[in-house]
């Protein structure tokens, strides 16, 4: 890979003055040579390698957002010849919301966001090597079906002109992204077998990552406060709790008594029966009631702001290691995602090997 930094260039072919600034002009050939820079999300969530700008989720559509400031002509970076614009630099930074001064965070993440935009560029100029078919016809076909989604033609044009960006210019975004996934799919995705062996040693390996949490099997009376903040009936309502606590450990039914006294559904219904409960779903102040009761044991009444609930512990469930069949699934989508990672990677730092890349002092 040959990187230059230098503090001046002059601009290339294909700029023109607009609005007494420099800016690009838009591309429209077929096969679109120069896109908007940014891509959307291929396969399996690669953020390293993508950055969504801007994105309208009524459309599930993602393109940069052009800002027009003071160097929105200017190109940052050339990646084998091929401009990268301040525009497409700027709207990426300011998706991710970076404002103000130029501080260090916010040039650290500008030049994070650039390093971004070369591989986008370069995995984008691979993928047209391959002349892959069929592309411009997959991404007329999205336009269409976005414009349906967004209620027709004239809601969509609109939608787009918000972000700043044309019907064309939306279409070429679509067919750079799709080409990007297609290539990806062939070099990538497709190469990529993960062997049974291979998710029975990382289960093996890795077994403190599929503990379970401690559980409650339990089951509830709700006692209902009265409607005011009357302190003379709380307490008659909280008497009456602590005598359904009495019976309960006392040995009378638990189940029966919810039938009776129970203001929840579930008591009439099925015992006040809440099933399973993990430990870090119930909240902090019950898990201190829970923690030190037996198999069996019955709560003191527990106040809450619409009255009093009382609780069975049916049976503590204790941590467990989930079973290699309940997890296997998700293994295996752990793997080849981290198997995809490294050959993305991989084809990124061959593909800078080889390229010639011109890092501009303007940004």
């Amino acid at each position: 890979m040959v990187t230059r930094d230098r503090p001046s260039f002059r601009l290339n072919a294909g700029i023109k003055k607009h609005a007494g600034k420099e800016r690009p002009k838009d591309r429209l050939e077929t096969p679109p040579i120069k896109m908007p820079r940014l891509l959307n999300t291929p396969k399996f969530s690669f953020i390293r390698y993508v950055l969504i700008a801007t994105m309208i989720t009524a459309f599930g559509t993602v393109w940069p957002t052009q800002v027009w400031s003071e160097h929105s002509g200017t190109v940052v970076a050339l990646v084998n010849g091929s401009p990268i614009y301040q525009y497409d630099l700027g709207g990426a930074v300011e998706s991710e919301n970076v404002r103000g001064q130029l501080s260090q965070q916010k040039r650290s993440t500008t030049k994070r966001i650039l390093d971004m935009l070369i591989e986008a560029e370069l995995l984008y100029q691979e993928s047209l090597k391959h002349k892959f078919h069929g592309l411009t016809e997959a991404a007329e076909k999205h336009y269409r079906d976005s414009v349906v989604k967004a209620g027709g033609g004239k809601q969509f044009r609109s939608a787009l002109s918000c972000n700043d960006m044309t019907p064309d210019r939306w279409r070429q975004s679509v067919f750079r992204k799709l080409s990007i996934n297609r290539l990806l799919d062939k070099v990538v995705y497709s190469k990529i077998v993960i062997k049974p062996g291979e998710i029975r040693k990382y289960y093996e390996l890795n077994q403190d990552k599929f503990i379970t949490d401690e559980s409650f099997h339990l089951r509830q009376i709700f006692v209902r406060g009265p409607d005011s903040n009357d302190q003379m009936k709380w307490r008659a309502i909280n008497k009456k709790a602590l005598e359904i606590v009495r019976s309960a450990r006392s040995g009378t039914s638990f189940i029966r008594l919810a039938r009776r006294y129970s203001n929840e559904p579930s008591g009439a219904n099925n015992g006040g029966d809440m099933g399973v409960v993990h430990k870090g779903n119930i909240p902090s102040s019950l898990n201190t009631v829970l923690f030190n009761l037996e198999d069996g044991a019955v709560t003191e009444p527990v106040r809450s702001r619409n009255g009093f609930y009382i609780y069975n512990v049916v049976e503590r469930i204790p941590a467990t290691v989930m079973p290699f069949e309940a997890v296997e699934d998700r293994i295996h989508t752990h793997l080849r995602k981290k198997r995809a990672l490294e050959m993305t990677r991989a084809l990124l730092d061959e593909l800078k090997s080889r390229a010639d890349i011109v890092i501009t002092g303007q940004r």
